[in-house]
């Protein structure tokens, strides 16, 4: 059984908690209900940054066609609290909005009830510090 969006955003059936592995810090979780794959969790949202004002930090730096989007003072984004994870642990994937650069988090498949979010990064991320 699909669950009933039409009331809720999918965000808001999430929940944050201490990530599965505790060298990861915090970690987001799916909340009582199944999500349906290609479901839209939400935007990574924060300041957009030129190229040459990339801060050494870029723990939560999101790399897209359009800059980067640095999300290290969004505490309302809770997409930047997502994990890593390598191949088909992924449960999650981002899709660029072309016209404008957004980025928005979206299920790969149908996520269990409190089963934790995943994405994986990308090889820019270890490289270059840069999801």
């Amino acid at each position: 059984m699909e669950p009933d969006l039409t009331h809720r955003s999918p965000s808001q059936l999430l929940v944050v908690q201490r990530a599965s592995n505790r060298d990861q810090g915090w970690g987001l979780f799916n909340g009582r209900e199944h999500l349906p794959r290609h479901t839209i969790l939400g935007e990574y949202f924060g300041k957009r940054l030129r190229e040459q004002d990339i801060p050494s930090d870029t723990q939560y730096v999101f790399h897209t066609s359009k800059g980067r989007i640095d999300a290290r003072l969004e505490s309302r984004n809770r997409m930047r609290l997502i994990n890593h994870r390598n191949g088909a642990l992924a449960n999650v994937m981002s899709r660029e909005m072309k016209i404008d650069g957004r980025i928005f988090i979206i299920t790969k498949r149908r996520i269990a009830p409190y089963e934790e979010i995943f994405l994986n990064y990308g090889a820019a991320y270890w490289w270059g510090g840069i999801k």
